[in-house]
């Protein structure tokens, strides 16, 4: 799915902006084969690979039914997290960014341009004076856990293009096989 708000064209990731994309008023829904048709670039909003799965971690923890029947919530942290480390358990909150792009290449074949998630803040009026959580700010609504290189690796690529336009179909050849 790509989101249009005004002039902008945005393929929105979970934990970089995803819901307040989706809650913009005025926004235009294209999905699957409607996208070969966009003329481009596509706006990707990038977050810091670290931050990124920390944060999708929680998100995780927080809406699944992970934690159901347990009553030591740091024990389920651990299985959650073991899990994960021993890919029996994924999701899209805290998979690599990347891998949301190889689903957009299926169906845009085009220029990508990359932006930081400070980017929102010009495209939606949801996003203006909402901080961007980092894990050394440690709240207590957060749990603390170690980003797996295995996620994070990938990522770090894309960060060197932020307010970069490049050609999605080469960034997908020069990066697939850094995934684990």
């Amino acid at each position: 799915m790509v989101i249009g708000i005004d002039d902008h064209l945005v393929f929105p990731i979970f934990k970089n902006g995803f819901s307040s994309l989706h809650q913009t008023t005025g926004r235009r829904i294209i999905l699957n084969n409607d996208i070969k048709n966009l003329e481009g670039p596509i706006d990707v909003i990038v977050r810091d690979p670290e931050w990124r799965f920390v944060s999708g971690f929680n998100q995780y923890m927080f809406d699944s039914k992970y934690t159901e029947g347990s009553d030591d919530w740091s024990h389920t942290i651990v299985k959650a997290y073991d899990d994960i480390r021993n890919n029996k358990l994924t999701d899209a909150h805290f998979i690599p960014q990347f891998v949301w792009l190889m689903q957009l290449s299926k169906y845009y074949k085009k220029q990508v341009r990359f932006k930081g998630v400070e980017h929102l803040a010009n495209i939606t009026t949801l996003r203006k004076n909402r901080a961007i959580w980092h894990p050394q700010q440690q709240k207590d609504a957060f749990v603390k856990v170690e980003p797996l290189d295995e996620y994070v690796e990938v990522d770090k690529n894309l960060m060197k293009y932020i307010d970069q336009t490049v050609n999605l179909t080469e960034l997908i050849k020069r990066y697939k096989n850094v995934l684990p």
